[in-house]
């Protein structure tokens, strides 16, 4: 084989060689944006669920806040309830017991 095709074939394979690593660099960069890509999804999907949770978080707190001042309210009418109704058996008591004949 005389010298040139010699050096003609190695060129080739160069050549070749060269193509496939170009090939699969264009493929390590294609994957590489898809991850990105993804990251960036990823990333706008968990700012969108943190806004959300944050805003359920803040919902479920003024509705507790509703209802501990609703719970509030029903415990002190009761109270004042059972005031009057103690209030009311000792008149009534009283008013008894001035009917009753003074020893």
């Amino acid at each position: 084989m005389s010298l040139y095709k010699k050096l003609e074939k190695e060129l080739h394979e160069k050549r070749k060689e060269m193509a496939n690593i170009i090939e699969h660099a264009n493929t390590a960069y294609e994957e590489r944006d898809k991850a990105n890509d993804q990251i960036q999804h990823l990333k706008t999907q968990a700012k969108r669920e943190s806004a959300d949770f944050e805003k359920d978080l803040r919902e479920l707190s003024q509705i507790q806040e509703k209802n501990k001042k609703n719970l509030d309210y029903i415990k002190l009418t009761e109270k004042n309830k059972d005031e009057n109704a103690i209030n009311q058996d000792l008149n009534e008591t009283d008013k008894f017991k001035s009917k009753l004949p003074q020893k």
